[in-house]
């Protein structure tokens, strides 16, 4: 059979954009279940919200900002994560500039939150080609949970196309969030999770690594 004229044919799915680390499309799919391949770029900020059901049976709101990553919001995202109680910081595991921007966003909130209790994700584990994607690995896991252990952090890797890991990332904030909420370490009135950016990807599930926990602001 010959094939389907050109204006037949189906286009390709889009390529990932370069520089985007995957943060908003995992926010996207713990808060509506779902994987949109072409996400715009975040401008300025992004502000959802889920309630979550604690093993007490207490109902916590969780808020999340998704803050923008590019050089020009820099200044701005820091009006977003002040006061926070949490912060996501995500990388790429295919790109190696993107853990030294994920890095950078750590000194942040070291500068400006101190308490901010941080986790760390990769995210795109599905592009890479040990799962079956296209791409090689750029940055070694143990290199991170290294770092990870140096702040006294959480460590995942998350897939948000194919949920992997998603859902207990956010479990594991709103779980932490609500001890320091119990034991008086209360962030603002109208507390917040803050997703922090980078650039823009086999790991395992969320994991505590070395150190101990920094005693944060309750997130929500």
């Amino acid at each position: 059979l010959a094939p389907p004229p050109p204006s037949l044919s189906s286009p390709p799915p889009p390529a990932p954009r370069p520089g985007a680390p995957g943060k908003s499309c995992i926010m996207d799919r713990y808060l509506n279940g779902r994987f949109l391949r072409a996400q715009k770029n975040t401008i300025g900020a992004a502000f959802g919200s889920k309630r979550v059901v604690m093993q007490d049976g207490q109902t916590l709101t969780v808020g999340l900002w998704d803050t923008a990553g590019a050089e020009r919001f820099e200044s701005l995202s820091k009006v977003y994560y002040h006061g926070a109680g949490a912060a996501v910081v995500c990388y790429d595991p295919a790109d190696r500039g993107s853990l030294e921007k994920a890095k950078f966003w750590v000194q942040e909130l070291r500068e400006t939150e101190p308490q901010c209790s941080i986790y760390v994700a990769a995210c795109k584990l599905d592009l890479l080609r040990e799962e079956g994607g296209e791409v090689e690995r750029a940055v070694d896991p143990a290199e991170v949970r290294a770092f990870a252990g140096e702040l006294g952090a959480w460590y995942t890797e998350t897939s948000a196309k194919t949920g992997l890991n998603v859902n207990s990332l956010f479990q594991r904030v709103a779980d932490g969030g609500y001890r320091d909420q119990r034991v008086g370490r209360t962030g603002r009135a109208q507390g917040t999770l803050t997703m922090e950016p980078s650039p823009t990807k086999k790991g395992g599930g969320a994991q505590r690594t070395g150190g101990k926990r920094r005693g944060g602001k309750a997130c929500c």
